[in-house]
This record gives structure tokens, sequence and C-alpha cells, in this order.
């Protein structure tokens, strides 16, 4: 928090010891509340607290050294309970905790724990760690351990110690809970402990087995199944718009997830998993993931301290690699599945020149061997699930590793071919290339687009004749759509070979490649999740540093290695393949003796870890998707995504990213005035959590389980989001609030930061105003504390809005007898703008005749009455007979500069003018595109651009190869503060047809997520961005003054661009039919319609002219422009007409008017209202007290409505305006 101290405020239900009421005050100060600071009771927290420390002490004793950061989080998870995947790099120590942890089970609770690792290897490395913490803390007599190992002399022993479960703690390889499960039936484990999640999750029996240890049994999984299905069937009811279908199957899953709850509720198990890829798929690992309450996803390698290097692979490799060999020293050497047949002439060749090289196969004595020193070459296969890229931990011995091919996934064209976004990307492609397949691009656009994720893996596995799915259950359209996908691929397939008896390979979207090896055509994806795993091996965690390694790459297709680096560069930053310098060598040779010596050499790196707090789903799962695929754990309800962030080269964070959902507290209704306690010349809000009730849509203040409205118990309260929030808190070393940069964002900030200052003191605040990878980077490493003036403006804002809203709201409805009537602070001025224009529109309501000369329309305004009718009839009469007399004629050019980007009220204008949006709409959309990380923030009142911002517009430019068009601007230059507010502009330089392939791809959110209005809206901003960095336009102009009868009308028309500048990508509208029109000799113009229509020479205001108001009157602001317009929608004072959306008062509309002008208009009158807003802005420049104003608001509330009650006339309100002076401090 800032130095300034802030309003006192009261949180209900929120002391941190008894859940009572508690101040901010009592929060800073004493961490609860004032009944509780003398109770020494032990909470639950306390407890928790004990118990870490005591598991600390046992950890000590075991290993001889404290446990760092990290595992200190990671002990706080384990302490509770829950099962999890420890997201961090490798060598920080996993092993040793959980390690230890399992003997802490067993020693205290008696526990039975189970231990499977990918590979008996690491099965080995366990037991020999394990055995050596029994030794240390001289715990042999207390603790038995079984290690199942199948090369043993032993094995029958140790099968029949399983039976009779004569073992406190079992170590296996998952291939043996694959083959010897059997021998498990019948046991019962209360923590099972899983090395690697995906070695279990590639065998769908072994997800049963897992659970089935954990005491699931088939009612649970039968359950979880049900579960599943229905939530993909409610998925379907809601996008086919079938409300009934889809409220009847939301009751029936909310039935079973709550029965699901309780049975989870009463099992005592835990899962671990120490790593994974997240490449587990299908039901059976989304059965494990909603019976768990987690998904292990992946994690990049961010802590390296490896050069990248590269060679062609040609005829030169064997002598090459033996030349490494004999230089580096001891090391591994990896294989892709497409050099298999490389290893055994490798490996000759190796021997030949006396190096001792082994293959690495299941069941040998290998990795020994190497570790011993008996072998200094060590060859394997480079797959994610090879024996040497999870199974070896070898710090001093793997001093590099040769890569012989870059590990690949490899598929056949024809089976990758089935997949519908594959398929789209190929023609994208083959398009690229010249080959004309538009037709068929737009077909398969209609099909993905028009189709659910779920549908898209049917249509896959319909068009593989091997899939188990039967055509003849489903449907026509279905099998349509099939129908078209195969007659796609069949005339793709027949131009990729074609291609390729030409070209030795086709590079498709920085990708894949395709290419013909044999008589195969294959598809080759670089895998980089096993690159990053296996080239890990020769930089690993030794005395507590990193040891110094080198990777080097051969590969006959460099494209592979780019799209590799490429993809590599998204997560980590530093990443860079270099060339393959043999001369260079010595010195990579000298840093590995350096890295691995007692002395002289070290990489310090921090790794900590954190809580990031954002307001909506979307934005935590998009910042959690940029930095790899994230892990997911369920609190309660709310859905948390784990990720590394690689905030510094030399500083890690391990986040958990997390939802607010908005504010978690509001003002009260039922104490004080209004939710404000009142004590003289003191106020002190009063909050309370939030309860949403998801059947009818209505809020309410206060822990509820119902719906007080509907009786619906279906509800959300914010209560639930602040534990879950609480609970990571307690967990971490610092929490991170990053909600929106706007004042509302710095409220909810605000009250995350009181409410979690009793469990965590490290806590800031940070913003970023555009969702990319670089902006949160940049946040990250520059926190801040909470604006205090800015939270005492919404603070001021919100109890203005209550006071001011609650008294005239409660007095419409008495007068008018309708208990859902609203005023406001700002929708009520809206009201009076929007009500006075349509008396005016009225009084001037007339006859009108309209004259169409080429799309260009001519008004006249002839009055009103018989007289004018009868005019108007004849001059559209003579109008269509003998056109327009042209009195005065001319062409002029204009220069036009470029409008500049959009603000938010520029933005709602123009969508409303071009697409008939409302303000509500293309608010929500603009929020969508912010927090998918596609624009910048959408509430704004500035037209300022960034240096960044002019780098965008560059490449785009440039990629339009209009480079020379390019006119740099940063707009609004008088402001030069440092991370100032921009305008609404895209955060990349992808166009629109670019997003619409990103999101047919997968590569940005669900396909549903992002509608046609969204690509709309994202083109509109992105082409005024981009018009904003170019030249100015020069138009042409037809300027004429047009005659018929008594009526003249001079016109400027718009007819031809001359030069083209801005308006190559914004176009400016011409009217170039009225040339057409246009007769010279006669001096006429053609008329091509006529007619009379009723029409005012007052136009009716439209969303847009609004919006332009509130911005120009100062009443306001980008955050309310939206609401303030659809309050009196839904009040029903106003209505939007169907054609021209023009804003027309309701009967009870006008009512209400007369009643705010007769009797208010000095409390939400224009003027009244816009000192108001000035008033609040001077808090958030700290210039004003809160206090003062809150107490002349309150005074002016009490002048006015005692003078009402008097029946006073509107001329005794002279003195009731804010007094401004009065409140400066």
């Amino acid at each position: 928090m800032g130095k300034k101290v802030p309003i006192a405020i009261i949180y209900r239900n929120c002391c941190p010891r008894c859940g009572g009421d508690i101040s901010s005050v009592d929060i800073a100060i004493k961490g609860a509340c004032s009944a509780c600071t003398n109770n020494l009771e032990l909470t639950t927290l306390h407890i928790l607290d004990k118990e870490v420390e005591n598991f600390v002490g046992f950890f000590v004793k075991v290993t001889g050294f404290s446990p760092w950061s990290l595992q200190r989080y990671w002990i706080k998870r384990l302490i509770s309970g829950e099962s999890f995947a420890m997201i961090a790099p490798t060598g920080v120590g996993k092993s040793t905790l959980l390690a230890v942890y399992a003997l802490y089970k067993v020693y205290y609770y008696k526990s039975k724990v189970y231990i499977l690792t990918p590979t008996r290897e690491l099965a080995k490395q366990m037991y020999s760690r394990l055995s050596e913490f029994i030794d240390k803390a001289k715990l042999k007599d207390s603790i038995k351990l079984l290690f199942y190992d199948s090369s043993s002399k032993n094995v029958s022993q140790t099968k029949d110690a399983i039976k009779s479960s004569d073992f406190d703690v079992l170590i296996t390889s998952a291939a043996f809970l694959a083959r010897h499960h059997e021998l498990l039936t019948d046991k019962r484990f209360g923590l099972v402990i899983a090395d690697d999640l995906d070695s279990i999750m590639k065998n769908s029996k072994s997800v049963d087995r897992i659970l089935t240890l954990l005491g699931f049994d088939d009612k649970d999984v039968e359950l979880a199944f049900k579960i599943i299905k229905l939530r993909q069937h409610t998925f379907l009811a809601k996008a086919s718009k079938s409300q009934d279908v889809f409220e009847k199957i939301r009751k029936e899953l909310l039935e079973f997830e709550a029965v699901l709850r309780n049975n989870i509720a009463k099992k005592n198990v835990q899962l671990v998993v120490a790593s994974a890829t997240g490449r587990a798929r299908g039901l059976k690992a989304q059965v494990l993931k909603l019976l768990l309450g987690f998904d292990a996803g992946a994690v990049f390698e961010y802590w390296r301290n490896i050069v990248d290097l590269y060679n062609p692979l040609d005829e030169s490799l064997y002598d090459k690699v033996a030349h490494l060999v004999k230089k580096l020293g001891s090391g591994i050497v990896f294989v892709s599945s497409l050099y298999k047949e490389i290893i055994e002439p490798l490996v000759g060749k190796l021997r030949s020149e006396g190096i001792k090289i082994e293959v690495v196969k299941s069941g040998s004595k290998s990795v020994d061997k190497f570790r011993r020193g008996e072998v200094e070459v060590l060859v394997g296969s480079a797959s994610y699930y090879g024996i040497l890229v999870r199974g070896l931990d070898e710090p001093v011995r793997a001093r590099y590793t040769i890569f012989v091919g870059i590990p690949s996934i490899v598929r056949d064209l024809q089976d990758s071919l089935n997949n519908p976004r594959f398929l789209f990307m190929v023609l994208r492609e083959l398009r690229r290339l010249g080959y004309k397949v538009d037709d068929l691009i737009n077909s398969i656009t209609r099909i993905i687009t028009n189709s659910t994720p779920s549908m898209l893996y049917l249509y896959t596995k319909l068009m593989n004749q091997k899939s188990r799915v039967d055509p003849a259950s489903v449907n026509e359209e279905i099998k349509a759509k099939v129908e078209i996908l195969l007659n796609i691929k069949q005339n793709v397939y027949k131009i990729i070979r074609d291609i390729l008896n030409d070209k030795r390979i086709l590079e498709v979207s920085r990708n894949c490649i395709i290419t013909k090896r044999g008589n195969k055509y294959l598809v080759i994806k670089p895998d980089p999740y096993t690159y990053i795993q296996a080239s890990g091996r020769c930089s690993r965690l030794l005395r507590g540093r990193k040891t110094f390694g080198i990777s080097i790459i051969f590969d006959e297709y460099p494209q592979l290695l780019s799209i590799m680096e490429t993809i590599l560069k998204r997560y980590i930053s530093t990443f860079n393949i270099k060339n393959l310098v043999i001369d260079e060598l010595d010195l990579y040779v000298k840093e590995i003796e350096n890295s691995r010596s007692l002395e002289g050499y070290e990489v310090n790196i921090n790794i900590s870890t954190a809580l990031i707090v954002v307001e909506s789903p979307t934005k935590a799962k998009t910042i959690a998707n940029m930095f790899g695929r994230p892990a997911k754990r369920v609190l309660g309800n709310t859905l948390i995504y784990e990720t590394l962030i690689p905030v510094t080269p030399t500083r890690i964070i391990v986040a958990s990213i997390m939802p607010s959902l908005g504010h978690i507290t509001d003002l009260v209704t039922d104490e004080g005035l209004y939710g404000i306690k009142v004590n003289g010349f003191e106020y002190t809000p009063i909050y309370d959590f939030i309860t949403r009730c998801r059947s009818c849509g209505a809020q309410h203040v206060g822990i509820y389980d119902s719906c007080p409205y509907c009786g619906s118990m279906d509800v959300m309260c914010s209560s639930s989001i602040y534990n879950a929030i609480k609970a990571i808190a307690i967990q971490v070393d610092e929490a991170f609030i990053a909600t929106d940069p706007d004042s509302e964002g710095e409220k909810i900030a605000f009250d995350i930061y009181n409410l979690l200052l009793p469990y965590n003191k490290n806590i800031f605040r940070i913003e970023f105003r555009e969702v990319t990878r670089n902006a949160i980077l940049e946040a990250l490493r520059n926190p801040r504390r909470i604006d205090v003036n800015k939270v005492e403006a919404q603070i001021a804002r919100r109890i203005a809005d209550r006071w001011i809203g609650f008294e005239l709201s409660l007095w419409l409805q008495m007068k008018f007898g309708k208990p859902w009537l609203g005023a406001g602070r700002v929708q009520s001025p809206v009201l009076l703008w929007i009500a006075n224009r349509y008396k005016e529109y009225k009084d001037n309501f007339g006859y009108v005749v309209v004259v169409d000369i080429g799309g260009y329309k001519v008004k006249w305004y002839l009055g009103r009455g018989f007289e004018a009718r009868e005019k108007a009839h004849m001059v559209t009469s003579r109008a269509l007979e003998c056109g327009l007399e042209i009195t005065r004629f001319e062409f002029i050019e204009k220069e036009l500069p470029p409008p500049p980007p959009f603000t938010t009220d520029n933005l709602i204008q123009e969508a409303n003018i071009l697409f008939g949006f409302t303000a509500s709409k293309t608010m929500m959309i603009a929020q969508t595109l912010f927090e998918l990380g596609l624009i910048t923030y959408h509430r704004t009142d500035t037209t300022r651009l960034s240096t960044t911002a002019l780098t965008i517009a560059h490449e785009a430019i440039k990629k339009m190869n209009l480079d020379k068009m390019f006119v740099p601007r940063l707009w609004n230059r008088e402001d030069k503060a440092e991370g100032a507010h921009e305008a609404i502009r895209p955060t990349n330089s992808i166009n629109s047809e670019e997003l619409i392939e990103m999101i047919i791809r997968g590569d940005i959110g669900i396909l549903t997520r992002i509608s046609e209005d969204h690509l709309k809206l994202y083109d509109l901003i992105f082409r005024r961005f981009i018009a904003s960095q170019m030249p100015n336009t020069r138009i042409r102009y037809l300027r004429a003054e047009l005659r018929i009868s008594d009526l003249t009308t001079v016109v400027e028309v718009p007819i031809e661009v001359v030069l083209p500048g801005f308006a190559a990508v914004y176009p400016v509208k011409l009217y170039t039919e009225i040339m057409k029109n246009i007769d010279l000799v006669s001096n006429k113009v053609r008329v091509v319609k006529a007619e009379v229509v009723k029409g005012s020479l007052i136009p009716l205001y439209r969303v847009a002219d609004i919006i332009k108001l509130m911005r120009d009157k100062g009443i306001g602001r980008p955050s309310t422009y939206a609401k303030a317009i659809d309050s009196n929608i839904k009040h029903g004072y106003v209505i939007a007409s169907k054609k021209r959306k023009a804003l027309i008062p309701t009967k009870l509309g006008l009512e209400v008017t007369e009643t705010i002008h007769r009797y208010f208009v000095k409390l939400v009158g224009e003027d009244v209202t816009k000192q108001l807003e000035a008033l609040l802005d001077e808090i958030e420049e700290g210039r004003i007290s809160i206090q003062d104003v809150l107490n002349n608001i309150r005074n002016s509330i009490d002048i006015a409505m005692n003078a009402m009650e008097n029946g006073a006339l509107p001329p005794t309100f002279n003195n009731v305006n804010i007094n401004t002076n009065a409140a400066i401090t």
C-alpha cells in the first residue's frame, strides 16, 4: 500500500480468526478483529503451520539441510493432503522432497506409499535415495522399502513381499503396474507418487489401476464418466441454443457434481506428480483429472545453462561425432526414430576409435557402467519416453548431448490429413505456392468455424478408415461434412505427391514439414518438449549450482531446426541455436570443467513462488498458455493455472494464476446510510461478499445458499473465490494483483490486498494494458503499491451512485408504483438528453423530400401541414420527371489526415454506425479481444501510441507491401508519462485474415469464443490503427449547388481517390455513381429515386451520439459509457428503433424525465453531474479529501430530498449544487 492512509473500510465475514466483521485498519495493524486479538485459541492455519514446521524438522533430520523456498511451497501443499503436479524445472529438489515426504507419511501416519517411475533406472535411483535417508535418520527399524527390479535374481521373493504387503514404501516402474497389476488389486495406498504422469496415462488401464489403489471404486469412476459426458452435452446444447435441454442437463450435472464432491471428500488419498507433458488425452485422462482435482500440464525447462549448436547431417557424421566425443569426454547420443539405421554403424565407428560406447536398452546395465566410468558414451532413443531422456541424472558424467536428428513426432501423411485443422493449414500453404485452392479453403473454413472442438474430433475419427466409430451412428449432416472433407483430402494428397516429385520437402505454416522417405509420405514435426528434456541431461544441479553443457544437433532438414527454434523462442526468449564451430570447442570444454569443479564457477538463479490474480478466467488462461502448457488445479469451483514464468534470465517464478471474477465485495444495503456507516462527518463504507445467481442472473450482497430473488440453489458466492485465493496466498512467497488498469481494477486489487494481508505480507500491484508476454514480464519486473487515490475515487463514485441512485429510485418506485424503476448519477442525464432530443424531434416533425442522385441522398425539409405535404409531392414528381438543376458546379481536391487510433468512445461510435452494435455489445466483444491478448486495454480516453505500437504498425504495413507509406505518429505527444494509457490497438501485426487462420489452427481460444462479430471489431481496430500510421489521403470532391422549384442546396460529395494514403486500408466512402447521372450540357442531374417521407429537422440520437455527448460534456468515464445507456433500456425508459437504432424514450421514460426535470435536475442534471465527476477526478489526483466530498454529496441529497418532500419548486434548488470550493483541502 502507498504512504497515504486510505479511508477505513469494514469487511463483513472476513476476520481471519473468527470469520466476523473486521476493519481495514485492524487488518493492517492487528491482523484480526478487535474481539480476536486477545483470543489465543489455535486456528486451522496455526495447526497447519505447526505441521509444516514438524515436517521441516524431519526434512532436516533426514537430509542434513533445510528446505528452500520452492520446497517449502510444496511442503504446505503436501501437508494439506492436496493432490497436485509439481511445476518447476528439473534439478530443484523435487525428488528429494518427495522421498522425504514418503518417509514422513510412513513414520508419522503409518500410510502405505507407492512410488511409480517411468523407467527402472529412475526407480533404482529413488530406492537408493530413500535407503540413504533411512540410514542417515536411523529409521531402518521403522520403515521397510521394497524395490521391484525385473533384472534382479530375487524377483520371485519381491513379488511374494508385494502380495503379502510386506513393505511400507513400494517402488516400481510404470511397466510393473501394467504387467503385474494383479499383485496390487487388493492394496490401498494413502499416497501415490508418480515421477512422470505420462508414463501412466499412455495406458488407460493403468489409470483405472491407480484410481483403485487410491481407493476409488467403479461407482466413483462411472459417476465421473457421467459428469464428463454431461459437460460435453451441455456445451452442445448451449451451442444449439436449446435452452430447455440446456437447463435440464445443467441441473442434472449440478446434482452429479455435488454427489461426486461428497464422495471425494470422504476419501483420504493423495497423488503427487513430479513431471508431465500434458499430452495425455481421452476420457480416462479426464476422469483422473476430475477425481483428483488437477491436470498436470507441462513445463518448459527455463533454467538451462546450455549452448545449442547445429551441424548438417551428411556423410561426415561419423567422423565428426568421434572427434566431438574425444574432445568433450563422456556424454549422451540421442538418435531420432528417423535415423535408427545409423545406430549400428555409429557405434561401430566409435568403438573402432577406442571409445567405450553402449546402446541403452531396457534391463541393461549400461547406465550403471556409465556412472562408474566404465562407459564413456551412452546411445539411446530421442523419444520422450526414452530411458535416457527421462532416467539419467549425472551432473558430472553427462557433459554434452548429441542429437542425430531433432526429436520429432512423425506421422503418415494420410493419417495427418484426417485432421481438418491440419488440412486447412496445408491448403493455405498450397495457395501461397500458387495453387488454385480457394474453393477448397472456403469449404473447409465454413465447416471448421461452424463446428465445436468435439465435432472436429469426430470428423477426424470418421475420416480415418481404421476408426472404430460406426458411421451409421451419426446424422446425415455430419456425414455430408465428412464427405466434403474426404474429397478435399484426396485433392490435397494428390497435389502434395506431385509437389514432392520435384521438391524434397514441403514446409507447412512454420509448423512441420512433409517429405517422402522411401515409399512413404511423412509429416515431421519437431518435438521441443523432448529436446529440452533430453538436452537438459547435460546441465544439472550440482552442489547448488547449474552445470554447463553442450547440445549438438545433426539434422538433414534445417527447416525443422528453424521451426523448433521459433517454437522455443515463444517460451524461452534467450533460446538460440548457433552453428557448430570446431575451433570454439576448447572454450566450451573449459566452461564444462569449471562448472563441475569445486570452486570458481556459479550460476545463481532465483526461483520463487507467486500468486497472480487477474479478473477473468479467459485472461488467466491466456497468460498461463504464454509460458508453456500449464498445469491446472481446482479449489472449490475455481480453476487455477500453474506455470513457470522466466521474469529475468536469473529469476523464475512458479506462478499460480487465477481469476477474481471481478469485484469480490460490494457495499451492503442493510446497514448505515445505504451501506455507509455515518458518524458525524466521518463515513465508513461496509462491504460484504457477493452472491450471484446462475439461474436468474440476480446479484446480491451477502453470503446466501440460495437466491433471495428466485430461490434457485445454483448460486456462486465470491467468498468461495476469496477462499481459493487465500489458500494459494498462504502457500506462496508473494502475491501479484493484476486486475484491470482502471479505478475499478484498483478497487478490486485494494480489497484483495486487504483480505490477503493477514496471510501474506508480500503483496504487490502489477498492471498491463495488453495481455502479451512482454507486457506481463515487464509488469512483474516493475510491481508497485496500491494507488490509494484511485481507490478512494472509486469508493466515492460507488457511494455517490448508491446514495443518489437509491434515493431517486425509491422515490420513483413509490411515485409510479413500479418496483423495478431506477435512476442514477450518470444514467439520468443520459435519459434527459434522449428525452429532450425526442421533444425537439417531434416539434420539428414534418414532410421531407428525399432525392437519390446515385447513392447520395439530397434532402429538403418542407415543414408540417397540408401545404407542406402538397408541395413535397409536387417537388418529388418534378424531380423524377426533370431531374435537379445544377446552378453551380466545380471539382475540388482535399487532403484528409488519417483518423487517430480508437479511444473507447470513438470505437463505440464507429461500431454502432458501421455494424449497429450496441455500446454494451462493443465493450463485451472488446473485453474478449483484450483478454485473449489481441488488443490493448479497451477502456481508454487517449489516442497516444507507444514506440512498440509503431513497430507493430511498420511490420503490418510491410506485410501489405506498402512500406513506403509508413508515416510514424505517436499522437498525443504531450503525454510522455511512463506507462501512460495507450489508444486501442492490436498487440501484434496480424490482420483479420491471419487471425482467422490462427483460430482455425487452434492457436487462439476455443473456436466458438470468437464469432464473426469479434472478427469484425478486430478488423475495424486493426485497420484504424494501421491507417493512423499512413500518409494523408487526397480526395476529389464534386461541389455543386442544386435546385428544384424554389428549393436549393449545396452538396460536396467525395467521388474519387486521387492519392490513396490511409484510404488504402481504411476506405473513404465514395459516390462514384453520381457522375453517371450528371449532364453538363443541360446542367441537370438525373434522379434515380425520389420520395416523400415523414421526418424531422432534428435527428434522434443514436448510441454513437450519446457516447460523444458523454465524452464532450465530461459525464461518465470509458468504463461507464455502455452501462449508462443499457440502464435506461433495462428500466424500460428507452428503446432502440429497429432500422436506424435511434434511441426513443418510452411513455414511462418521458414521465420519469418530467419528474426528474421537476424535482431532481439539480441532483442528477448535466451540470451537477459534470461537477461531481470533476470532484471525483480530483480525489484520484489527491487534491481533495474523500470525506469532504462525501459530506458535500450527502448534504446535497438531503437538501434536494427535503425540498421535494416540502413541495418546493425548482427555483429553490439554486443553492443545492455541490460546493466545489468547500471540498478542496
